[in-house]
């Protein structure tokens, strides 16, 4: 239980802050139109926060979660999320190689050309 606390902060003072945000998110306009996995992503996106905010700001899986739950909620989006990475991936790309060799391009680069 002592390092839960030291990493996630003391439960009463995560919970208010985590709560806190959350009323704020179900009061926007938006919020009646997400699909259930954006709005518990966002509400997970929350808890983290408050967890940032409270417990161990430096520790790694607070801020790797947050990722993972904007992923997810992106993966079920209206919008193509991955189209529009890729298509800014390629244009960066097209603009490097033009002054470059393609084998001097960094590996993730060269893969999306």
């Amino acid at each position: 239980m002592a390092q839960n606390e030291s990493l996630y902060g003391q439960y009463h003072s995560t919970s208010k802050i985590g709560q806190s945000i959350k009323d704020v998110m179900r009061e926007s306009p938006n919020w009646v139109h997400l699909s259930d996995p954006q709005a518990e992503s966002l509400e997970q996106i929350a808890t983290r926060i408050s967890r940032i905010l409270v417990g161990d700001k430096d520790y790694r899986n607070h801020w790797d979660e947050l990722a993972e739950f904007a992923l997810l909620a992106g993966e079920v989006s209206p919008a193509n999320l991955p189209t529009i990475t890729k298509d800014i991936v390629e244009g960066i790309a097209s603009d490097i190689k033009k002054d470059q060799d393609k084998k001097m391009l960094p590996k993730a680069v060269a893969l999306a050309v």
